[in-house]
């Protein structure tokens, strides 16, 4: 387990509170947002795949997510991700 100290305090009124995330949680919840597989996740922060899938399931929890995209999205709303915006090219349909 990751020291207390570590750990990051992570959140916004909005959520009625706050929940602690370590920084490892923390990116691996914006490799969530941006579509990453775990393999992606665990190869950018020099961990095991199984290591980030333990820190998936757990933010699941944290979340109450039960998808990897509702995951991302509830991170973003509660303000422990920057939220991504897809520009369409001009001429692409909606």
């Amino acid at each position: 387990m990751v020291d207390r100290e570590l750990s990051e305090i992570v959140g916004t009124p909005q959520d009625g509170g706050r929940s602690v995330l370590t920084t490892v949680q923390v990116s691996i919840l914006s490799g969530l947002s941006a579509g990453l597989t775990d393999e992606a996740i665990a190869g950018r922060l020099g961990i095991s795949v199984r290591t980030c899938r333990r820190h998936v399931a757990t933010l699941f929890q944290v979340l109450g997510a039960t998808s990897r995209f509702q995951a991302g999205v509830l991170a973003a709303q509660r303000g422990w991700v920057a939220r991504r915006v897809r520009h369409r090219p001009e001429g692409a349909p909606s």
